[in-house]
């Protein structure tokens, strides 16, 4: 079943030192299926366009490698932010500060954008390092509490470690497809008539070989 992903901002700048990299990026291509990965222009790419131009790593501009790392990631799955997300967005944040939240509207506000925003468009999972604001508990209970209220299912929130595991995880296509008896099926059958072809040559090995061979698959 394919599933929905966001990845926050900060998750382009953990796979920019990530030295794994070009294998995250081949297990992504691999499971397009299975994983969509949404982004929001207005925000998360914004965000990610106002790293510091001069910045370089590895001998690359950051702010180019990251905004190339979105786009290559994203694509065409774009998600608006519209006026009604500002205002469940804002319920979000009456409500943190309702549960003892104590940081301000600006500091919170992007965060709560990207999860009205995912909410709303039934994104499974939101992908952050931010444990300090947009994964802080009090602010998840009040996502819950008003997107129950907006009959929203609020996504579910993992770290980039486990968005890493999850790539890695999904099982060989070729291994787990039902076609792979048929596979080994014939691959059997050529292998018994190249051993009655030769064995026609050989008699006195006949016997011999064919328990030999066979025990090699046993």
């Amino acid at each position: 079943m394919t599933k929905k992903y966001l990845l926050d901002a900060n998750i382009y700048g953990e796979m920019v030192i990530d030295k794994e990299l070009r294998q995250i990026r081949d297990n992504f291509e691999a499971l397009k299926k299975e994983i969509l990965v949404y982004g929001i222009n207005s925000v998360i790419r914004k965000e990610l366009r106002n790293t510091p131009k001069k910045i370089r790593i590895e001998g690359k501009n950051l702010r180019n490698f990251l905004l190339i790392l979105y786009d290559s990631f994203t694509k065409d799955h774009q998600l608006a932010i519209t006026e009604d997300l500002n205002k469940i967005a804002d319920a979000y944040y009456t409500k943190y500060r309702e549960l003892g939240g104590s940081k301000s509207k600006s500091e919170m506000t992007n965060d709560f954008l990207i999860v009205a925003c995912a909410s709303k468009n039934g994104m499974n999972i939101i992908v952050s390092q931010d444990e300090k604001s947009m994964r802080m508990e009090n602010a998840v209970k009040a996502y819950k509490i008003i997107d129950d209220i907006n009959k929203f299912r609020t996504p579910e929130f993992i770290a980039y470690e486990d968005f890493k595991k999850i790539l890695r995880s999904k099982p060989n296509k070729f291994i787990g497809s039902p076609d792979k008896v048929w596979v080994f099926l014939l691959f059997f059958n050529l292998l018994n008539c190249l051993i009655q072809v030769n064995l026609s040559f050989f008699p006195f090995h006949n016997s011999i070989a064919v328990s030999q061979i066979y025990k090699l698959f046993a």
